[in-house]
């Protein structure tokens, strides 16, 4: 799906509205990146939503998926991704927005970030209230979904320049629901330093005057300080593997000797916990390979339990619970059991602003 982007001179509109234009963005989240088509319907990616749409006309949106489920399960995450997209465009195709609740959190949410961009192109700006309430509504509680594409598109929207992350960052709490480390904040920081949406780019956010901390210090308001300096490591992650020429251990190093360098120590607890963030995805979403990964890094006994909380936390939303439990491996008393409730409850991750008070 490609959308034409409007120039800053076509968007003279209310706030609320600017979070319906990124909608439109957010529709093409991730399609800069193409991988082959591989055990998947089709040779293009019209002859894959053609067969989806036959598939969900016959069976119904809720069967298919499970159909496309199975036709992706050996492929890599990026690809299953990808074609998660192309389902989400049949499916919006087939069933509109009565669709909405057939997405979910797997294939890194591809499918639901389609379905998002292809209803407010279908429907205008008007949609907005309707969409984000259906979010709400259907998909409770991971409507986060939802507000982390619109994060993505806010930014797309505002423009790449400190600046418009500001503009784009004031309009997250306006949205029906707002979940301040999963969704439109996380969404509008990613957006930022990877530049996902921004069509021609292939790398990360370049690091600008040696500070590898920009801007979190320079923002306004607790929740965007707070998940900025949660998302850095991400990022730093990206611009590591884009360089190439170093192994994920040295990388894990650096990133926590980044993370050691931040002013305060709130801050250090919270970029370790970003850290824990990004280790599943590097190790195959394994619960002992993250609490090893997360050994690797620090040698803390405190910041290896952000890291490995975190890491365990992702891996339940990832529905992967005995994995989850795994990445708290090598803690004991209570620490285990602070590590044991970011892998059992999905909503302990989701709850501070500020960091929960450690054993």
């Amino acid at each position: 799906m490609r959308v034409h982007r409007p120039t800053r001179k076509e968007i003279i509109l209310p706030s609320i509205v600017v979070g319906v234009i990124c909608l439109c963005a957010a529709g093409v989240f991730f399609r800069v990146y193409r991988h082959p088509q591989v055990h998947v319907p089709g040779t293009n990616v019209q002859a894959e939503i053609v067969h989806w749409k036959d598939r969900i006309a016959r069976v119904g949106g809720k069967a298919a998926y499970q159909e496309f489920a199975q036709s992706v399960a050996d492929l890599p995450e990026n690809d299953q991704h990808t074609h998660a997209h192309e389902f989400g465009a049949a499916l919006y195709g087939v069933e509109g927005l009565s669709g909405i609740s057939v997405c979910d959190e797997r294939f890194a949410q591809g499918c639901f970030h389609e379905f998002i961009g292809e209803a407010v192109i279908a429907h205008g700006f008007g949609i907005v209230r309707t969409l984000s309430e259906k979010c709400a509504a259907a998909i409770a509680p991971d409507s986060y979904f939802c507000q982390h594409g619109i994060g993505h598109g806010l930014l797309a929207l505002s423009g790449y320049d400190e600046a418009s992350l500001k503009k784009a960052l004031a309009q997250c709490p306006l949205l029906v629901t707002n979940d301040p480390l999963n969704g439109c904040y996380t969404g509008i920081f990613m957006e930022y330093y990877e530049r996902d949406v921004l069509e021609g780019n292939d790398s990360p956010r370049p690091v600008e005057h040696k500070d590898w901390f920009a801007p979190c210090s320079d923002l306004s308001g607790e929740t965007s300080r707070w998940v900025c300096f949660y998302s850095l490591p991400r990022w730093w992650h990206q611009i590591y593997i884009h360089q190439g020429g170093q192994s994920e251990s040295a990388v894990l190093a650096n990133m926590s000797a980044l993370c050691m360098k931040a002013a305060q120590p709130d801050q250090i607890d919270i970029c370790f916990s970003g850290i824990g963030h990004v280790i599943p995805t590097t190790v195959g979403y394994k619960g002992q390979a993250s609490a090893t990964a997360c050994e690797r890094a620090t040698s803390d006994p405190r910041y290896r339990l952000l890291c490995k909380a975190d890491a365990a936390s992702d891996l339940l939303v990832e529905q992967l619970p005995q994995e989850a439990l795994a990445a708290c491996n090598g803690l004991s008393g209570a620490s285990l059991t602070y590590c044991d409730a970011y892998a059992t409850r999905p909503d302990q991750k989701n709850i501070p602003v500020r960091m929960p008070a450690l054993p």
